[in-house]
């Protein structure tokens, strides 16, 4: 059975990217370049959660937080991919597994999303 990954990344070009380099790795891979809810996240019924910090609709800290305070995703690993200079600070604060810096490696994300998965 597949493992499902969610990734929320507002870059078009940068989701694409992504879902391809994770299918090829065998992941089932549910991309969404902006989300109103986190209720759209649940419904992938998520392995991992890959998760942009800027995003149009929601902050990736917020959907962070109300992920990690719901008892149906509090154990989802989440990992924030992101330019944010201080994004090891934000990761820390939100508890998330961990975090890839963009431009990113391909190797390194997904031995990344491995390690937690």
């Amino acid at each position: 059975m597949k493992q499902n990954i969610v990734i929320v990344e507002d870059d078009h070009d940068i989701l694409e990217l992504l879902i391809l380099i994770l299918e090829e790795e065998g992941f089932e891979v549910f991309g969404f370049d902006s989300i109103n809810s986190v209720e759209e996240i649940l419904e992938a019924k998520p392995d991992l959660i890959l998760l942009d910090l800027w995003l149009i609709n929601m902050s990736g800290e917020a959907i962070a937080s109300v992920l990690k305070t719901d008892e149906r995703s509090r154990e989802i690993p989440i990992i924030f991919i992101s330019a944010i200079h201080d994004l090891a600070t934000i990761a820390g604060r939100c508890h998330v597994a961990a975090f890839i810096k963009k431009p990113f490696d391909c190797d390194h994300l997904v031995s990344t999303v491995r390690e937690f998965i």
